[in-house]
């Protein structure tokens, strides 16, 4: 079936499969290199998970440098601050060289997470100089965040996507838990706006159409 074949309010009238399928898609890492991991903001409770999957790609010396991006303000366990000023506290605390820490905060969406990184990249490094850069994020928000980056990252940019499947809003845990099974519901009902917008690619799911 395709997503474009149905409404946003149906997703969740959906099967947890047929929601896996069009939230997760088939990703896998590609093993790669680039010069920047692209950190997205979000939630503080799933932060530290996205900062972690960033902070292996840098140890395992995949990228050069991590931009945690991200300008709304939220009440944590860390004070008052921005998605990007929890995300560079977490990767200062998993022993990341603030040298390497690019810090975007204006961001207040995913698209805009592309559309101000993509800045801070030209003034900082010189986008000429940025070849492959990794999108890495939280898994139910990947597939979402890659269309985005598809759009609005230079065309002279190549990017992947990277994420640690095994969180609990991963393709086999999201319904263990209200809170992550509520995000992944979002997603899906995001992507299948963005399919029927003509923003984003096709997606099947279930059975396949011709």
């Amino acid at each position: 079936m395709k997503l474009s074949k149905i409404l946003p309010a149906q997703i969740r009238s959906l099967s947890p499969e047929n929601v896996t399928e069009i939230v997760f898609g088939d990703f896998v890492d590609d093993g790669g290199f680039g010069q920047v991991a692209l950190i997205l903001g979000g939630n503080p409770r799933v932060l530290m998970d996205r900062a972690k999957a960033a902070a292996a790609l840098f140890f395992a010396g995949r990228v050069e440098y991590l931009m945690p991006t991200g300008g709304v303000e939220w009440d944590s366990d860390k004070g008052r601050c921005t998605e990007a000023e929890y995300l560079k506290a977490c990767l200062l605390e998993l022993g990341v060289p603030q040298e390497v820490i690019l810090l975007e905060n204006e961001a207040r969406t995913t698209h805009e997470n592309m559309v101000c990184s993509t800045l801070l990249m030209m003034r900082v490094l010189k986008i000429k100089n940025v070849r492959r850069v990794y999108v890495v994020t939280s898994p139910s928000h990947l597939r979402r965040s890659l269309e985005y980056a598809r759009i609005y990252l230079p065309r002279t940019v190549d990017f992947a996507g990277y994420t640690d499947l095994s969180l609990p809003d991963g393709p086999s845990r999201w319904t263990e838990d209200p809170f992550y099974a509520e995000r992944v519901y979002r997603e899906g009902e995001l992507l299948c706006t963005g399919v029927l917008r003509g923003w984003f690619d096709e997606i099947e799911f279930g059975e396949k159409t011709e």
